[in-house]
């Protein structure tokens, strides 16, 4: 395009309307674990697969470490159930997890086709084959990692708690830990005795050798953690380069669930700016699988100084996102952080194995990652049953709060009985960990806890937990109490905040608290005595702890707060194996379950959610906007994402409604909606009210949606240029306003708006918002 004839109509900065990807992800459960015959079967469809993969990067192969650009490969994956057309594409590997693998011959064509197959209603999604990269910085020195000290991770005491409980390291279950990552020097004495048989993904064989050396180090660290129980998987998804796909890093995650390993890590990322801070979705569902299987997933953050959400796998809401600090404990300054992160772990400095024999240091949130990495195969150790997200929250829990408001709950450490009295206090099925420190701690108490600070005037007695909530969260527990009427209280505060009290003499009671706002809170429960008296079976006791599921935290997106509300006879209700909210009218024929919320949307927003139906004949899930029919459906095969496009601008019902015929009476016929959610598009956010004009938006360099704005998307890119442009026929008088802002280096970096090629507007610099005014000097078509 001759002059890059731009035009630039930033809309209306206000607040922020985009709802996409907040970080405190409810996890899901397991779901559907494979079978043995199932899983044996998925391995040879793997490794069949891969082997036409690894020749289609020989024959099309680009060398990773020279490109930029999230279609730098001309590369992308497309999910579909259904067979699709591959023409266009230069060659085509599927046949396995309904992967269709396309190369092109530019990124160019790369990248249209992708947004094609993104649009039709039989493809699950289609993303790009990114880029992926270690990211460390080596130096020397012969000692192993600061990190796993009593100040820090606190490894060494936690593994001397473990063989004490075992009695011997061969008393305890073996733990694998994939190493997804450049694979591991095998002759290394360090990892001698602690390696299992491994894969290399990128050649497609079974000599995982590390040619890097970043693998190494971070199989070192797992192993520096651990006791001999826990083994290291290489796995070698990355070159010796240091640079791999996405698509390598998936399938290695598959083959390290499939082949028995209960931890993995990802001391990798790439980045996904070009996806708009989504989730990458074939490293999402690789993710899912692992965890659904029983598998941990922990994720290096990035060292890119900026927030994890433009990074994946970072980014991926069911991994354990990790952050890198110091050995004061501040965050290292090239850590990514951000609301994905999900706990910090030593990262500068680390001491672990090299290829060659030998010892040295590196820096990064890859060597932050396999900390946290050994601290799952610790909790694994301890707990061999323990479900993939109930360990990830064991992590969180019982992290260390060390000041950081960016990186996740804390720092990763692991106390001597780490569980403590975790199973007294917990009700079923719930696993947060509580602590109980000062001179009046609580202690055990037949199925219970009860404070110990009897008979001791003007003493506190105090339980702890954290819980990540959403809004509008409960927690429910039982107590009872044994003290003096008005003098000695039994409370339970949330961040400080009082929420509950009681006194007096007590039997077990149950109630159930509204917790205030969202995110990380730490809830107290205490028990104070005052100076009035000093009976010695003055006390408290606790049991039942529980954190409840709200309608908006289940069928929201994790961290939006869109208020629903759901009344009659049939209410829809949380349902917590599901993550998601259910109609309440189950097997009641002849009857209706009703969901609504009222939001301010504009013309051209996206709105996505999950449902899932289970339904007799005649029974129906049916979704309006203001009365109009945009969904109904019948009996589906899971969960199935549904998006919308908002017609006009203004105030929009959402109605979910699932009725019943007289058919059948099934108990388990019900409707589930989760993960609701609204964001802005390109021209939502570039129109104003209900204009909308025809841009068009197809450059190397697309403008994205920021709230009620666009950006472009060159930053960081030297000698580029980021457009947009609209032909629009006007009539003489007509005019064309729209308001703009560069924030760029003076001098050097240019906004700029042409008119037929006649250049109207050149600013540079930081500025504040400018508004300009185009009026048409005659009736013709202007561009």
């Amino acid at each position: 395009m001759s002059s890059f004839k731009k035009l630039a109509a930033l809309l209306l900065a206000a607040a922020m309307l985009f709802a996409a990807l907040p970080s405190f992800a409810v996890k899901e459960k397991a779901a559907s674990p494979l079978t043995e015959a199932e899983r044996i079967e998925r391995i040879s469809s793997l490794a069949e697969f891969n082997t036409r993969f690894a020749e289609m990067k020989r024959v099309y192969g680009r060398r990773a470490e020279e490109s930029e650009g999230a279609y730098a490969l001309a590369r992308i994956i497309v999910k579909s159930a259904s067979r699709i057309d591959t023409a266009g594409a230069v060659a085509c590997v599927g046949g396995y997890n309904d992967w269709y693998v396309l190369q092109y011959s530019t990124p160019e064509e790369a990248k249209l086709a992708c947004s094609r197959y993104s649009k039709l209603s039989t493809v699950e999604y289609a993303v790009p084959d990114i880029i992926m990269k270690v990211d460390s910085e080596p130096a020397a020195a012969p000692y192993k990692s600061w990190g796993y000290g009593e100040s820090h991770v606190n490894a060494r005491e936690f593994n001397d708690w473990l063989l004490t409980q075992a009695g011997s390291v061969s008393a305890l279950p073996e733990v694998i830990v994939g190493v997804i990552d450049t694979g591991a020097d095998q002759s290394h004495p360090f990892l001698a005795g602690r390696l299992v048989q491994g894969y290399d993904v990128a050649d497609d064989d079974y000599d995982p050798d590390d040619g890097h050396s970043h693998g190494t180090h971070v199989s070192g660290t797992v192993v520096d953690g651990t006791l001999e129980n826990v083994k290291v998987m290489p796995i070698k998804v990355l070159g010796d380069n240091g640079f791999g796909t996405t698509l390598d890093v998936a399938l290695g995650i598959e083959y390290g669930y499939l082949h028995g390993c209960r931890v993995e890590n990802l001391s990798l990322g790439g980045d996904c700016d070009g996806l708009d801070g989504r989730e990458h979705l074939l490293l999402a569902e690789a993710i899912e699988s692992a965890f659904e299987n029983g598998t941990i997933v922990c994720v290096a953050a990035g060292n890119e100084s900026e927030d994890a959400s433009y990074h994946c796998p970072a980014n991926v809401r069911r991994a354990c996102t990790v952050a890198a600090i110091e050995q004061d404990h501040s965050l290292c300054y090239f850590s990514n952080f951000g609301d994905y992160v999900d706990v910090a772990a030593p990262g500068a400095n680390i001491n672990s194995s090299v290829p060659g024999g030998g010892f040295g240091t590196k820096s990064g949130t890859s060597m932050a990652c396999p900390h946290v990495s050994a601290v799952a195969a610790m909790i694994a150790s301890a707990n061999p049953t323990i479900s993939a997200d109930d360990a990830v929250n064991v992590i969180k829990n019982t992290a260390v709060g060390i000041g950081l408001t960016n990186a996740g709950t804390g720092m990763a450490h692991v106390c001597a009985d780490i569980f403590g009295f975790d199973s007294l206090v917990n009700a079923a099925g719930h696993d947060l960990h509580f602590a109980s420190t000062g001179n009046y701690g609580w202690q055990a108490d037949d199925g219970c806890i009860s404070s110990t600070n009897a008979g001791v005037n003007n003493s506190t007695a105090s339980v702890t937990c954290k819980a990540d909530v959403g809004p509008d969260q409960t927690v429910t527990f039982e107590y009872k109490v044994s003290s003096e009427q008005d003098h000695d209280h039994f409370r339970l505060r949330a961040d400080g905040t009082v929420l509950f009290e009681a006194s007096g003499e007590q039997g077990w009671q149950s109630v159930t608290v509204d917790i205030p706002g969202s995110g990380c809170k730490q809830l107290t429960w205490e028990f104070h005595k005052d100076a009035s008296s000093s009976s010695g079976s003055d006390k408290a006791w606790l049991r039942g702890v529980s954190i409840g599921s709200s309608l908006n935290t289940a069928v929201n997106f994790t961290g939006i707060e869109i208020p629903f509300t759901s009344t009659g006879a049939y209410p829809w209700y949380p349902d917590d194996s599901e993550h998601a909210a259910a109609s309440g009218n189950a097997g009641v024929n002849g009857s209706e379950s009703v969901m609504e919320t009222t939001i301010q949307l504009s013309k051209g927003m996206k709105v996505e959610f999950k449902y899932k139906v289970s339904a007799g004949s005649g029974d129906m899930l049916t979704v309006t906007d203001n009365g109009r029919a945009i969904l109904t459906s019948s009996n589906t095969n899971g969960f199935v994402k549904f998006e919308y496009t908002v017609p006009e601008r203004g105030e929009h019902n959402f109605r979910f409604v699932y009725s019943k015929d007289g058919s059948g009476s099934s108990g388990s016929d019900r409707a589930w909606v989760k993960q609701f959610c609204y964001y802005h598009t390109f021209e939502s956010s570039v129109n104003g009210k209900d204009d909308f004009l025809p841009f068009d938006n197809t450059c190397e360099y697309p403008w994205m949606a920021s709230g009620e704005a666009v950006c472009s998307t060159n930053f960081s890119q030297d000698s580029t240029e980021s457009y947009f442009t609209l032909t629009l026929p006007m009539q003489a008088g007509e005019t064309l306003t729209f308001r703009y802002k560069p924030s760029s280096e003076t001098n050097y970096d240019f906004f700029r708006f042409y008119v037929d090629g006649v250049k109207k507007i050149e600013s540079s610099g930081n500025r504040t918002w400018q508004t300009y005014t185009f009026t048409a000097v005659e009736t013709k078509s202007y561009f």
